[in-house]
């Protein structure tokens, strides 16, 4: 389309400066009144549009004024630099220069929270809850890291008002934290091989509300209540110890105790707890076995094992054995 504009302009102005050639042919001719062909008045020779007008204007002298002659080209070359502007010809550059295009305005980016690089708990909180300063520095994409039921008819994750209670085990090794980064004291697996947390989190899991380690005991289940979320294990043949804890929901004190087995494990007091955040106690050996769920009763914490056979009822507050 901008060839065919150009084309047509081209046309209009060579017909225009054709036309203005031919009228100073016209007019401009060098000539006399009294070079007139014999027979024609003065200012009435052939091709002369203002004849009329140039005799009227006659002096006594009896030459004619040449005015009329010389304007007319002016006009017509006026007319024609008036097309020439009207048209744009004159008026448009010799090439288009395409508009400046800006940059677009950077994106304003906030990192999401817990990003790599954000520290999971802030120092205060991490003192709080007991929690290793090494570890507290670690992300959430890092540290938090979930644990899946071992078999059917537990949880690990439950939703709740507060936020999201969820198992994680995070393995300080993997994460390059030194073997302190578990907790101090630890007398048993100082390594951190089997430390788990009990962790209240954000309900999207950005966030980490609240802590609650566990060294060497790794949690398998959770149970919610009006009042407590419960957590425990049964003991296997690695870590022999079944545990059972609780968290209170409004206050978040956290209360732990721990049911060796008779005839596996000799020193049943062997755990001393010195540095475990919350209460923690040992009970006596025990050859009761099937620490695998547990649901709230009115005679107390019902514990059964995996297809819900009894196996002991301990008080909801306090964690000791009703009988």
């Amino acid at each position: 389309m901008s060839e065919d504009l150009d084309h047509r302009l081209d046309e209009r102005l060579r017909t225009a400066l054709h036309d203005l050639d031919r009228r100073i042919d016209r007019h401009l001719a060098p000539r006399t009144d009294l070079g007139a062909e014999p027979g024609t008045e003065p200012g009435t020779e052939p091709g002369t549009e203002l004849g009329t007008d140039l005799r009227g204007r006659a002096g006594s002298s009896g030459r004619t004024h040449r005015r009329g002659p010389r304007l007319v080209p002016a006009l017509a070359g006026f007319a024609v630099i008036a097309l020439l502007v009207t048209i744009g010809w004159l008026a448009r550059p010799s090439e288009s220069t395409p508009p400046a295009i800006s940059p677009p305005t950077p994106a304003v980016t906030t990192p999401p929270p817990n990003a790599e690089g954000t520290a999971s708990q802030s120092p205060a909180d991490a003192a709080r809850d007991g929690v290793r300063p090494a570890l507290a520095r670690v992300s959430v994409l890092r540290r938090v890291q979930p644990s899946d039921p071992l078999y059917s008819g537990i949880t690990t994750r439950i939703s709740a008002p507060e936020g999201t209670w969820l198992i994680s085990r995070p393995d300080p090794l993997t994460l390059g934290l030194p073997d302190s980064a578990c907790l101090a004291g630890t007398q048993s697996y100082g390594f951190c091989y089997d430390y788990t947390e009990i962790l209240l989190m954000s309900a999207d899991l950005k966030r980490v509300i609240r802590a609650y380690p566990i060294p060497d005991l790794p949690a398998q289940w959770l149970v919610l209540t009006p009042d407590a979320i419960y957590c425990g294990r049964q003991g296997d043949g690695g870590i022999p110890e079944s545990m059972v804890c609780r968290i209170d929901r409004s206050t978040h004190a956290f209360t732990g105790r721990v049911f060796p087995h008779r005839g596996v494990v000799d020193n049943p007091d062997q755990h001393t707890f010195d540095g475990w955040p919350g209460t923690w106690s040992n009970n006596p050996a025990t050859a009761v076995t099937g620490f695998d769920q547990a649901h709230l009763t009115a005679g107390g914490l019902q514990v059964t094992t995996m297809d819900g056979t009894a196996t002991i009822t301990l008080d909801p507050i306090t964690l000791k054995p009703s009988s």
